[in-house]
């Protein structure tokens, strides 16, 4: 089987490990990727269509920005074979909700795994709620206590670099 991952950071190149240890071939992309990262991680750097056409799953792992929202859109789900999954943990709107509810619908792609959504929390007369191809999870499952002591130790380190007029290693957006 093929993996595509759609962003190759800090998590999605951890999902591409996982890929691999299942003996999956890992092909990658995002609008970012050099080839160099992607050969670190041992995936195969190709383009978005490419990586539609031939994954058995997609997953996608980006930031959501004017940029990436709407990354996968009715012609890139009309890419994807009728038996492939997608995978979406990252942000809801960087799937087009009402492209993939029609593909879904449709069969054109055989389910999908989600656990962000275009609107949260997800509404009760959502589409999504009632089709059995389709896995949903709550956004909460890595709230362990490991979790939550590093988002505390980063949260600190970040405040105590501040205070030293030093650049925080976890800058989101700074506003000028």
């Amino acid at each position: 089987k093929t993996l595509g991952v759609i962003g190759l950071g800090k998590l999605g190149g951890r999902v591409a490990k996982i890929g691999q240890a299942f003996g999956m071939t890992v092909l990658a992309w995002s609008t970012n990727l050099t080839e160099e990262r992607a050969a670190e991680i041992g995936a195969t750097r190709v383009d978005k269509a490419t990586l539609l056409r031939e994954a058995d799953v997609v997953t996608l792992h980006l930031i959501l920005s004017d940029r990436s929202r709407n990354t996968i859109t009715a012609p890139d789900l009309a890419l994807m074979k009728p038996t492939s999954f997608i995978v979406n943990t990252s942000r809801g709107p960087l799937i087009e909700q009402s492209a993939l509810i029609a593909a879904l619908k449709e069969g054109r792609i055989a389910g999908a795994g989600l656990d962000v959504f275009e609107q949260e929390p997800i509404q009760t007369d959502n589409p999504l709620l009632k089709m059995r191809q389709v896995l949903l999870t709550p956004h909460s499952l890595c709230w362990t206590d490991e979790c939550f002591d590093h988002i505390a130790r980063e949260g600190l380190g970040c405040q105590i670099a501040f205070s030293k007029g030093l650049r925080p290693s976890s800058v989101v957006s700074v506003a000028n």
